[in-house]
């Protein structure tokens, strides 16, 4: 019999005194000899418990220590390949960008910096936010007043976030309104309509600006393009402001204000 344990030992036993034993019973083999009793013996390898948990225990962790490490090491080089491929992509969709501003006219407005250094800021921030980040721009399509194209494009951005988390919520409302009999279109209406103008009232406070692009048309007016990023998280609060008021102004919506509040806070979670 060759030991499979380094603390056990080795002894003869009966079929009695193995099942009797408190020690724990690695392996038994035959004999075909007997004990003066007349009981068969059999030889055995047995161990104490203590000695046999605590080797147990310590070779579990260390096979689930070295399992640990090899999945760390992978997760790492796979995060790291990911990383690689993340920044080669947004170098690669900045030279894009780059090339199509400069192709169709575009400059950086109201920035000392270069539109290179402004879009790699921006790129940068909404890397950071990840999940939580979402670009929204403005447009001001013609005007001659550069400061009044600037608060148009800031106008239409905030009008684009309202119209996007209105019409999200209503989607969410009426889908699950409808399967309890509810008519949320006819019943909604207008608390939808409320609520779209006040997120767009609340959201100018939780909406940075990231950079703005401006071109001459030739016919004495610019065209001009504005750039935000918008943390979900910090904007939920405006959304949940824009919710509070907008349910003083529908009944519909008071009788269902738990479930309402819950899709707001959600934002644009699919």
């Amino acid at each position: 019999m060759v030991k499979k344990h380094k603390a056990s030992h080795i002894i003869f036993l009966s079929i009695e005194d193995i099942q009797n034993t408190s020690e724990v019973i690695l392996q038994a083999e035959e004999t075909g000899e007997k004990f003066e009793d007349g009981k068969h013996a059999y030889l055995c390898e047995v161990l104490h418990p203590c000695n046999y948990n605590r080797e147990d225990t310590a070779e579990r962790l260390a096979a689930e220590l070295v399992k640990a490490n090899v999945e760390n090491s992978f997760l790492r080089r796979r995060v790291d390949r990911l990383n690689k491929e993340l920044q080669k992509a947004l170098k690669k969709e900045k030279k894009e960008k780059m090339k199509e501003y400069k192709k169709e006219g575009w400059k950086l407005f109201g920035s000392s910096r270069s539109l290179e250094v402004a879009l790699l800021t921006h790129y940068d921030k909404l890397q950071n936010l990840g999940d939580d980040g979402r670009e929204i721009a403005g447009v001001a399509s013609k005007f001659k007043s550069k400061s009044i194209g600037h608060q148009m494009a800031i106008n239409d951005a905030c009008l684009t976030y309202s119209q996007q988390a209105g019409s999200t919520l209503k989607g969410r409302v009426i889908a699950d309104m409808s399967g309890d009999g509810t008519d949320a279109v006819a019943e909604f209406d207008h608390f939808f309509a409320a609520y779209e103008r006040l997120v767009e009232k609340e959201i100018k406070g939780e909406m940075e600006e990231s950079y703005s692009i401006i071109r001459d048309k030739g016919d004495g007016t610019s065209e001009m393009q504005t750039f935000f990023i918008v943390s979900e998280s910090a904007a939920s609060k405006a959304r949940i402001r824009a919710l509070e008021d907008a349910m003083k102004e529908s009944e519909a919506a008071q009788r269902h204000a738990d479930k309402i509040s819950s899709f707001v806070r959600e934002g644009f979670a699919e």
